[in-house]
């Protein structure tokens, strides 16, 4: 692995490759210049997920002072092999609000020189309207394009971690904290998953729900997401419901995983089973516990997830969910957005045209 490195928009752009020392000590600086990273942009989470070909690009003034930074996953295309797929998530709290055209320029850049690549995707989360506005200005300006379908969401609901746990807990709802009161009435137990043994009952609970919703399972490593929790608990948790003291699979009913972004914690993964002998909310109890343990680890806000505008009974799988987040917070914001740049447009368009392909004979196959 190398380093390498350009000048954009009066800044210094360093390209920092894969995992060694310099990336800790990238990762180090920009939270001594007093930066907020999100959880994809550090190392525990590119360790995690043993992205050995993860990019960092460091944004540098002309004392070396830390200006920002963007953290890159590289993944190969599957449509057209021996090519590149670059993606940036949750990009805008570790960037200086003055350094968003050299963040711009320095993306631009880095997908012209490197020659395989066929797509940078930018997921912006950014909860401050006008510096989100500033970022999509900047991509903009340099010729990326908003993604018509984002990966990620868009609005999402948010709670005010500042107030004092008891007065959090007394602002919800009633019947909300009857619903997270519930569960220790009926012998269930919140405990954190620490056990890798565990992973095959994580996979299975989860591939249950997204059935009851029709979503695609994304298949997630749950042995490596177990041990980034254990070995960074600021930065992930997975918080369990278990039947009373048991600890083994079938005692584990359901589970949510909550991630730390430095000011912030996130509602990200939560899955239950149906076949339970007890009539309880399971859901409520554990977002309640992420929400504490982000506000005891120092975040000032939490993100739930996403919502969308359905309820219950809409044309939505996803209307009860949204209903269910309503219960902790109506505070609604706009966060998202996707960009979406393609440096060799004709290689671009090919390999859209075969990933169509083989999305439509995957679905002739089961019709036949």
């Amino acid at each position: 692995m190398h380093n390498g490195g350009m000048r954009t928009g009066g800044l210094d752009v360093e390209i920092v490759e894969g995992l060694g020392p310099r990336r800790e000590e990238a990762e180090r600086q920009a939270l001594d210049a007093g930066f907020h990273l999100p959880l994809s942009h550090t190392l525990a989470w590119a360790q995690s997920r043993e992205a050995s070909e993860a990019l960092l690009l460091v944004l540098k003034d002309g004392n070396h002072g830390c200006r920002g930074v963007i953290a890159l996953e590289r993944a190969r295309s599957r449509a057209l092999p021996g090519h590149d797929l670059l993606r940036a998530r949750r990009v805008g709290s570790a960037i200086a609000a003055d350094a968003h055209a050299a963040a711009a320029n320095a993306l631009f850049a880095l997908a012209h020189t490197l020659p395989r690549v066929l797509r940078v995707s930018v997921e912006l989360f950014e909860r401050d309207a006008d510096r989100r506005a500033s970022l999509a200005l900047a991509m903009a300006d340099v010729g990326f394009r908003t993604s018509p379908v984002p990966r990620s969401y868009v609005e999402t609901l948010t709670l005010d971690l500042t107030p004092d746990e008891n007065i959090l807990f007394e602002q919800l709802r009633p019947k909300t904290r009857r619903d997270i009161r519930a569960a220790a009435k009926h012998g269930l137990e919140v405990r954190p998953v620490t056990d890798a043994a565990l992973a095959p009952r994580l996979d299975e609970l989860a591939r249950e729900t997204m059935a009851r919703t029709n979503g695609p399972y994304h298949p997630h490593d749950w042995p490596a997401l177990i041990a980034l929790s254990m070995r960074h608990s600021e930065r992930a948790r997975i918080v369990g419901l278990f039947r009373g003291a048991a600890s083994d699979a079938s005692a584990l009913v359901a589970f949510s995983v909550g991630y730390g972004h430095g000011d912030h914690g996130e509602y990200n993964v939560a899955a239950s089973t149906r076949a339970i002998d007890v009539r309880v909310p399971l859901a409520y109890v554990l977002l309640w516990d992420l929400v504490v343990w982000a506000k005891r680890w120092g975040a000032s806000w939490f993100d739930l997830g996403g919502v969308t505008r359905s309820r219950l009974g809409d044309d939505d799988a996803l209307g009860g969910i949204s209903d269910f987040k309503r219960y902790f917070s109506k505070e609604r914001v706009s966060v998202g957005e996707e960009w979406v740049l393609e440096p060799r447009p004709a290689r671009a368009g090919l390999a859209n045209v075969l990933s169509a392909g083989a999305a439509w004979l995957s679905g002739v196959r089961p019709r036949a």
